[in-house]
């Protein structure tokens, strides 16, 4: 991987026979973002980041490129994994998303033209409680663990206010390598999430897929 290299394309994708889920504009099969978007090449640092915390700190190369399109462009951007979506009844006026596209990949949208000002999600995420990298490296709140250590905060999870439901505990899960080379990494991801809920299951806990 080159450190720092950042490409720019315009990607005009056309879907029409896949059904897509209301909510942010990427399709969670494919990993693409649906529309015009601004692709940028991580470096390893960034996709380290991007793993733990699931925010983006611009490169001030990458932050320039992306201020010919929006002149109020931020420092750093949330980061949603391409691997999940779901419907969203409100958002921001003029958002603009930060889809992980590949481990080494996020896809910037590009909006059409509208009167106001674009809107950028830049708060710090307070959920999913774990994370898991693209090597499957597992992540809480920022700091790496191990697979027992995520096993015991699952089993410690506790119950909402609703009495009669489950505590839950969220993954965000990276996108899948592309390469054949690394189907072992993406099948390591995925049987790694499947111990997670079944040990989840065990202690009556809900593990689930989130953004």
């Amino acid at each position: 991987m080159k450190l720092a290299a950042t490409i720019a394309t315009l990607l005009a994708l056309s879907l029409p026979s896949v059904v897509l889920a209301d909510g942010y504009p990427f399709h969670n099969n494919a990993h693409e973002v649906i529309g015009d978007s601004l692709q940028l090449s991580l470096s390893d640092a960034q996709v380290i980041e991007i793993s733990s915390t699931g925010l983006l700190t611009f490169s001030q190369e990458q932050r320039g490129l992306l201020k010919k399109f929006y002149a109020n462009a931020p420092a750093k951007i949330r980061v949603i994994s391409s691997t999940y979506n779901d419907g969203l009844d409100e958002r921001d006026p003029n958002p603009v998303d930060c889809i992980w596209t590949s481990p080494a990949n996020v896809g910037i949208t590009l909006r059409e033209k509208k009167k106001g000002d674009y809107t950028f999600d830049t708060e710090a995420d307070t959920g999913p409680l774990l994370r898991i990298s693209p090597d499957g490296d597992i992540y809480n709140r920022g700091v790496t663990i191990t697979k027992d250590a995520a096993i015991n905060l699952i089993r410690a999870a506790k119950k909402t206010d609703d009495v009669n439901e489950l505590p839950h505990v969220a993954v965000t899960l990276p996108p899948p390598y592309r390469e054949l080379g690394n189907a072992e990494n993406n099948a390591a991801v995925k049987k790694l999430y499947e111990q997670l809920v079944e040990s989840g299951k065990q202690s009556g806990v809900i593990v689930y897929h989130c953004w």
